[in-house]
């Protein structure tokens, strides 16, 4: 028999959907954690970590992994259009791209922004897609890896400590999270040290 969220009527169909003891639902207490934010003093908090950690020199003041769909663009025009920020928009490119996906990138980049496009050799993508798909079941698994390390790299290469991330769906809509207090801002250095490994 199905079960429903108390709230907000989510099926326990949903992939790592959890309940609590009263029927309601990990999605409707991130919902409810997040009305009881100070979002002025939120706001005043990230301009503080943007004065402190933008770049004194160089073109870009920050970094934003950019698929072309609507939360990084979103992230992208906010910093871009209502913080006054540079940000250099750095997508890897995906195994299989669509034409709807590549005229959304184009329309967007129309309105002055930077991009960097990483497109990893074809014949190596080609042969660890079906590594991975035959021995894991995922044949993405390597893309996965260079969606979150090609951001990374180009950041220390271009020197911009600053980088901002879409919303991130587990956490946002009822999947589980490593930790309820995860950080808002990472430690370059950590970064570096522990997230970046040849271990897809």
């Amino acid at each position: 028999m199905v079960k429903y969220c108390k709230t907000c009527l989510m099926p326990d169909t949903r992939p790592r959907v959890v309940f609590d003891a009263y029927g309601v639902c990990n999605a409707c207490h991130t919902a409810a954690a997040k009305a009881a934010i100070d979002w002025d003093a939120r706001r005043a908090e990230f301009l503080d970590y943007v004065e402190r950690f933008r770049p004194a020199d160089g073109p870009y003041d920050c970094i934003v992994p950019w698929s072309g769909g609507k939360d990084s663009s979103a992230i992208a025009w906010k910093l871009k259009f209502e913080f006054g920020l540079n940000p250099l928009l750095v997508t890897f490119s995906p195994l299989m791209p669509s034409e709807i996906a590549n005229h959304n990138r184009e329309e967007m980049l129309k309105a002055g922004f930077d991009h960097l496009m990483v497109r990893a050799n074809q014949k190596i993508s080609r042969h660890l897609s079906r590594r991975f798909f035959v021995e894991r079941g995922d044949p993405k698994i390597h893309w996965n890896a260079g969606v979150n390390s090609v951001p990374v790299q180009v950041a220390v290469n271009y020197n911009v400590p600053l980088i901002f991330y879409a919303e991130h769906g587990e956490s946002e809509y009822g999947g589980r999270v490593l930790s309820e207090e995860h950080r808002k801002v990472r430690d370059f250095a950590e970064v570096l040290e522990h997230q970046i490994g040849d271990d897809p």
